[in-house]
C-alpha cells in the first residue's frame, strides 16, 4: 500500500511545487491534497488494522506510523487552503516531520527499515519539511526554493521510486506493504 501511495504522495507534491512557483490560486490545490490526504488515510487505517488482527509485531506499525507524516501533511494543508488560515502552525508541524526524519533516515542507514538509499530520501524529506518551518515559523521567505524542491522530491523521491517498485526495479527491502 505504501509503495502505491508514493505515486500519489508524488503527483501531490508535483503539483504543490508547480502552484508554488507559478503563484496559482491555491483552491484547485486543496482538492488534490485532499484526496492524497484520505487515500493515505484510509491506506495506513487498513494496514494498522491489518497489523492487529494478525498481531503483528511493533516493527510492522513502523512504516504505518511514518506514512501518516506524509498524511497529515497533506490533510493538513489542504484545510488550511481551504478556510484561509494562517500557517505557522504547520511550520512547527513540519519542524515535528523533519526530526522524524533523523531517526527514520538512521534507521534506514543501519538496515532496520529498507535500503540504505531510503535513508537519503528521508533526509530529502527532512529539508522539504525543515523549509516549510523556515518559511512559515521564521518568517524567512525561500524564494522558488520550496516549489523546486517540491518537484524535485515528488518525481525523484516519491512518484519514480514507486513506479519503479510496482516493477521490480527499486529496492522493496523492510516495505511491509
Amino acid at each position: 500500500m505504501f509503495i502505491v501511495m508514493l505515486l500519489y504522495i508524488g503527483l501531490g507534491l508535483f503539483l504543490d511545487g508547480i502552484c508554488y512557483l507559478k503563484n496559482t490560486p491555491e483552491q484547485s490545490l486543496a482538492i488534490i491534497n485532499a484526496c492524497v490526504g484520505v487515500l493515505g488515510f484510509i491506506l495506513d487505517c487498513g494496514g494498522i488494522l491489518i497489523g492487529v488482527i494478525q498481531n503483528l509485531d511493533k516493527a510492522f506499525f513502523f512504516e504505518c506510523a511514518m506514512n501518516l507524516m506524509f498524511v497529515f501533511s497533506f490533510i493538513y494543508l489542504s484545510f488550511l487552503i481551504v478556510f484561509r488560515l494562517e500557517r505557522s502552525l504547520f511550520g512547527w508541524y513540519s519542524l515535528f516531520c523533519a526530526i522524524n526524519c533523523i531517526p527514520a533516515s538512521l534507521m534506514c542507514f543501519l538496515g532496520y527499515d529498507g535500503h540504505m538509499i531510503y535513508a537519503i530520501i528521508w533526509l530529502f524529506w527532512g529539508i522539504l519539511w525543515i523549509s516549510f518551518f523556515i518559511d512559515y515559523v521564521l518568517q524567512k521567505p525561500l524564494g522558488n526554493f520550496i516549489g523546486i524542491l517540491a518537484i524535485i522530491e515528488g518525481i525523484g523521491t516519491a512518484w519514480a521510486p514507486g513506479i519503479l517498485m510496482l516493477v521490480h526495479l527499486w529496492p522493496c527491502k523492510g516495505l511491509i506493504f
